[in-house]
């Protein structure tokens, strides 16, 4: 008597358990379509519902005949409870809760996650010490010229999946997609102990890439696309920033820009280093001759420092 007890508490409990994994592989499907998955959970909880029902199942029975009308109410209960529990997204001080999946197709999964963290976004910047990544296609208006919007769209999507890949690999924050450039920041909004070779690191995986990406772009007689890189290290102001109707996570002051400026001086396959980023890295980079002087818009004559990854 107490080991028949003891299976139908088991029996029961697993039940649950195959209840709730049922429930989170709908969520799943519903997101990313994962049947599989979806499927296989589907039919054991359907098994073991059909033997539970088997052994235990004559009380509810009865219960179903008496209560039949009443129990017709429970979806729209269900139905109204959820209605009214489930989360909404906005922004500017409002909570923000599912879909976070959703949401990193459009912002960097480390500020979703400070969203999640916190159930909100506020306006708002610190001063912090950060490296940034800057990236851009060469002669990428002749290309434009050449080919038509669609096929130099296939080649830049191969392009920024090789670029938002390596920055999220070496723990950098995406910043924003200007044109066919990427901006990214590295030490921000989680802390990034030695962000200067992380996105070192970041800056020559997204160069050895782009060999494989160009020679794949040839066969397929799609543009292959030359791509600078541009570091500079500092402190820059990190935050939300915009408005209650716009609100964007970004860096701005003096280290995006400078990082922006440097760039154009690296050459597809190279990356540029301003004297900061050199100097964060410790000086231990190879880097080709002793650095070049070069005129920068709005910060004079720099001694930049360019590596020759591919």
């Amino acid at each position: 008597m107490v080991l028949t007890a003891w299976l139908s508490a088991l029996l029961f409990f697993a039940l649950a358990l195959l209840s709730y994994a049922f429930f989170r592989s709908w969520q799943a499907y519903r997101r990313r379509r994962d049947g599989h998955r979806f499927l296989k959970v589907a039919v054991v909880f359907v098994a073991l519902l059909g033997v539970w029902l088997e052994l235990y199942g004559a009380p509810f029975e009865t219960v179903l005949t008496q209560y039949r009308v009443l129990l017709a109410f429970v979806p729209l209960v269900l139905f109204l409870a959820y209605d009214r529990l489930a989360p909404s997204s906005s922004v500017a001080g409002h909570s923000l809760g599912g879909g976070t999946d959703f949401l990193e197709a459009y912002v960097s999964p480390h500020v979703v996650s400070q969203i999640r963290q916190k159930g909100y976004v506020t306006l708002g910047g610190t001063h912090r010490e950060v490296t940034v990544l800057v990236t851009d296609v060469r002669n990428s208006t002749g290309m434009c010229v050449t080919y038509p919007p669609d096929v130099v769209l296939k080649s830049l999507n191969r392009y920024f999946e090789v670029v938002t890949d390596a920055v999220t690999h070496h723990g950098g924050t995406l910043d924003k997609l200007t044109g066919d450039g990427v901006m990214a920041v590295f030490n921000a909004p989680r802390d990034l102990p030695d962000h200067a070779s992380k996105a070192y690191a970041a800056a020559c995986d997204i160069q050895q890439r782009m060999v494989k990406v160009n020679h794949e772009l040839s066969a397929e007689h799609l543009p292959v696309l030359n791509v600078g890189v541009g570091l500079d290290f500092g402190v820059g102001v990190l935050g939300n920033i915009g408005s209650k109707h716009l609100v964007r996570y970004t860096v701005i002051g003096d280290v995006a820009n400078t990082a922006s400026r440097i760039q154009e001086f690296a050459k597809g396959g190279q990356v540029a280093l301003t004297p900061a980023a050199f100097r964060a890295l410790g000086g231990r980079e190879k880097v080709d001759a002793k650095g070049e002087n070069v005129q920068v818009k709005g910060k004079g004559m720099m001694t930049i420092y360019k590596v020759s990854v591919a």
